[in-house]
């Protein structure tokens, strides 16, 4: 029923934008609702850019960040350093993370940062996939580790809901 638009500076079929050189092209409040998932990790001044994102949003924003431990332990747990996100790759990668958090860093920047814009967070979920069999473990794993090791270690995505309150 209602307009969407959909930008993204790597994908040619939507409208061209670059988040590192210009701010979003639309005025405050155009958007009732937005949605940024795995995106501002990749942005070099991520806090000008998510504040950025909540300028343009009327009432709701939907946003992910990735934890970068997660997938860094994983690395270094089958000895290798830290790859293509992160690290210095032997040529230069095509998009990569410009940004390294954990779980802690993101609940601090979300709350810290909507705070600042005008905005609640309302929720917070944390992405523990259950891709393979060892995986099932992970639940369990929150009674049984403290929560700052279940979060850093088995969350991959941190997404929270944002909602306006002034």
């Amino acid at each position: 029923e209602g307009e969407v638009t959909s930008i993204d500076k790597n994908n040619p079929a939507l409208a061209s934008f670059n988040w590192d050189t210009s701010p979003l092209p639309f005025p405050d409040r155009y958007f009732d609702a937005t949605l940024c998932l795995d995106t501002l990790e990749h942005i070099v001044d991520i806090h000008t850019s998510f504040h950025d994102l909540l300028r343009v949003t009327k009432d709701i924003a939907v946003v992910s960040l990735p934890n970068g431990w997660r997938k860094t332990l994983k690395e270094f747990v089958r000895g290798y350093g830290s790859r293509v996100s992160y690290g210095i790759p032997p040529e230069k990668p095509f998009d990569r993370h410009k940004w390294f958090m954990n779980t802690e860093d993101i609940e601090h920047f979300f709350y810290y940062n909507a705070h600042k814009a005008g905005f609640k967070v309302e929720s917070i979920v944390y992405h523990a996939p259950i891709r393979v069999r060892w995986h099932h473990l992970f639940p369990l794993l929150k009674y049984v580790l403290p929560k700052r090791y279940y979060k850093n270690f088995c969350v991959t995505t941190v997404f929270a809901k944002f909602k306006r309150i002034r």
